[in-house]
């Protein structure tokens, strides 16, 4: 028989060879953490490098587009609407509007002491099937989108301001015009589109180890004052405090919108305005059997979180505004407390205009304190840090509602004219382009009738 030595050598061998089997296996495995870890840290190395290129690219279109850019849009004539051909899109840039030398005569007589900024020609046009004799005024645009433009070819042109808003940048998109020329569908259709695509960049974020923070307040501006869409029962005490940092809302909702949420993101901020737009302030005017009273403001703060150090790399603003419809007290026929109404809402976006007008101007003081709706807008309109604001102005296509367009033309013209760098032109030419290339002739800027 074998001795004892024997047998306990051969008994202990099985578990030598497992033993070992085991370090070989531990090693492989811290072999191949290594090598994942690595390879994690040269990832996260391109990502640091990618997002430093696309902060790059994403100031240069700021550079190249301005801070501040300003897009017409015209709506398509709706059910018992018919298109008359008075708004005639030259381009993506120039919108020839058609009016009669009888419509013309009453515009210039409450025009007399300002100027219109603007190239006005007598010509024969056709307008409705009938050749007559009309006078063309010419407006300028970053962007022009005729009737038969898309909601996503909206959304295309501010894709760079999204961008901007989650990589930690103010921005404020916002619709102005007369009751009922679109602004409610462009902003709404906007958001939810911003809704999708926030959601897509937050898949994306998280495949790199960070998580897209989404908070969101609704708010509407009514007679000047703040009001909170998203409380329930009585309406809190708001408070606007505004500082070097930007503008903050104090005591308003503030409701957590994240990826994981019932439905999405898409679906959550979705519900979130259509709560907001049933509580807002409306009336009937003579305009529109439902216009809007108030400006309606949906502020969403995003913020980029590292998940594995749980440190902010960003924190950004994006802004969505629906602004009440501006509108001659004669033609809605306002009375009373309606009134009153229409000249809060003319003032606040008198104050809009003006408080653009001195940041372009750089004079030192800017009037931001005019109007809740400029103090609220402040990070974004210019008051500190790197900021962008797109301004749609929305354009009905009915010669019905010419001078309502011609209105909310003269307003755009004015913001074109301090929003972007001065405008030349070839001094043979008469009809004044945006190009910015040949030799130039400086043109006088607009003015409005507030």
């Amino acid at each position: 028989g074998s001795s004892p030595r024997t047998t306990m050598s051969s008994e202990a061998h099985p578990e030598s060879c497992a033993t070992t089997a085991a370090s070989d296996r531990e090693a492989r495995n811290k072999a191949q953490l290594a090598e994942a870890l690595a390879e994690v840290g040269r990832l996260q190395e391109r990502t640091k490098v990618a997002n430093q290129e696309r902060l790059r690219c994403l100031e240069a279109t700021r550079q190249l587009k301005g801070s501040i850019r300003i897009m017409g849009r015209i709506r398509p004539p709706v059910q018992g609407e018919t298109s008359s051909h008075v708004l005639q899109p030259l381009g993506a840039q120039q919108l020839q509007v058609l009016t009669e030398p009888r419509a013309l005569l009453t515009e210039r007589r409450t025009t007399s002491t300002r100027t219109s900024g603007c190239q006005s020609f007598p010509g024969l046009d056709q307008v409705d099937g009938h050749s007559q004799a009309m006078d063309s005024r010419i407006f300028f645009f970053d962007d022009l989108f005729d009737s038969q433009a898309t909601d996503d070819e909206i959304f295309t042109s501010v894709q760079d301001e999204l961008d901007a808003a989650v990589a930690g940048e103010a921005v404020c998109i916002l619709a102005y015009g007369a009751t009922g020329s679109g602004k409610t569908h462009t902003v709404t259709n906007l958001s939810h589109r911003a809704a999708v695509e926030l959601e897509r960049q937050a898949s994306a974020l998280a495949t790199g180890g960070m998580k897209l923070e989404i908070r969101v307040q609704l708010v509407e501006i009514y007679n000047d004052q703040l009001r909170d869409l998203l409380a329930e029962g009585e309406q809190p005490r708001l408070r606007l405090s505004v500082s070097s940092s930007g503008s903050a809302l104090l005591g308003a909702v503030s409701q957590q919108i994240t990826a994981d949420s019932n439905g999405g993101i898409a679906k959550m901020l979705g519900q979130v305005l259509r709560v907001g737009q049933a509580q807002r302030a409306t009336f009937n005017t003579a305009l529109n059997v439902r216009s809007s009273r108030s400006h309606l403001v949906m502020m969403l703060f995003l913020g980029s979180r590292d998940m594995n150090t749980g440190h902010l790399r960003s924190a950004g603003k994006l802004s969505f505004v629906d602004l009440a419809g501006s509108e001659r007290l004669k033609r809605s026929e306002a009375v009373g407390e309606r009134r009153r109404e229409a000249q809060h809402i003319n003032r606040s976006l008198s104050a809009l205009a003006d408080v653009i007008s001195a940041k372009e101007r750089r004079v030192a003081h800017v009037p931001f304190r005019n109007s809740k709706l400029t103090q609220l807008l402040q990070d974004a309109l210019g008051g500190s840090g790197q900021c962008r604001t797109v301004v749609f102005v929305t354009l009905p296509p009915t010669r019905e509602n010419l001078n309502d367009t011609l209105h909310s033309l003269q307003f755009s013209q004015r913001l074109t004219a301090i929003a972007l760098p001065p405008l030349f032109v070839p001094v043979n030419v008469v009809n004044h382009t945006r190009s910015r290339d040949g030799p130039w002739q400086r043109l006088p800027s607009a003015s409005m009738d507030d």
